[in-house]
């Protein structure tokens, strides 16, 4: 069982290897009855009678949890995948394993895949563009969206390392604008730039919306935007908003 920070707003959680999901009385009920059922029948069947035991008064007898989240640090980010924690800094990243860290992360923000860290840089520390494009799509992907220029490329990688990052600095806020090479709104088009925000999309939790039709002052604009949403994507903003 938890609590918010002044103490109130109880949830019911469960906690497997450093995972936390909210859970509730019901679930509560079943898992003591299964474990009553491998002790005792007559026990499990007094459950089942006494169904009206477990009501909220049930909850205060059970222990309270002060979960220690996860979180990005300045220098440091981490992307929970299901076979590991990847942690990036400066240098690289390393592939942990749960409950090696003594931090709690919500199993809703689990990445849904199994990673298998690779090096797309060369020696030298530029990219590698003799990559297998079968196999590393992406970076090629990046690579091409650039015009195969060394720096538009790190600069890219630089922004989706900002944007991925939960760590932010309020002092320091900025918003990514992502352009075709042309003023003019008839041209462009097919470089790239949803498929971007969609690759995105799979490492933080995005919420995209029709920049067309996008009043920043309109009630209830940002009515789909919730407390686990880390990107907000204005598709094809209209000039001068």
């Amino acid at each position: 069982m938890a609590f918010d920070d002044a103490g109130n707003d109880m949830r019911v959680i469960q906690v497997q290897d450093s995972i936390i999901e909210e859970s509730s009385i019901e679930k509560a009920k079943k898992c003591v009855y299964n474990y009553a059922k491998d002790k005792d029948a007559r026990v499990s069947e007094w459950i089942v009678d006494k169904h009206s035991f477990f009501n909220k008064s049930f909850l205060e007898y059970l222990p309270n949890i002060k979960p220690r989240f996860l979180n990005d640090t300045p220098n440091t980010a981490f992307f929970p995948f299901m076979n590991g924690i990847v942690k990036v800094t400066k240098d690289g990243a390393t592939l942990l394993e749960y409950g090696s860290m003594d931090r709690n992360i919500w199993r809703s923000a689990l990445i849904d895949h199994h990673i298998q860290l690779q090096n797309i840089f060369g020696d030298d520390g530029t990219f590698d563009p003799t990559l297998n494009p079968k196999t590393d799509v992406f970076p090629n992907f990046l690579w091409l969206i650039c015009g195969e220029d060394p720096e538009r490329f790190i600069g890219t990688m630089s922004l989706i390392g900002y944007l991925l990052h939960k760590h932010k600095d309020a002092t320091r806020s900025f918003a990514v604008s992502i352009a075709e090479e042309t003023d003019d709104e008839t041209k462009g088009g097919g470089t790239g730039k949803g498929i971007l925000v969609t690759a995105l999309s799979y490492l933080a939790k995005t919420e995209q919306i029709d920049g067309k039709n996008f009043r920043h002052d309109k009630s209830f604009v940002w009515q789909r935007i919730n407390l686990d949403t880390r990107l907000i994507a204005i598709q094809d903003l209209r000039r001068n908003v």
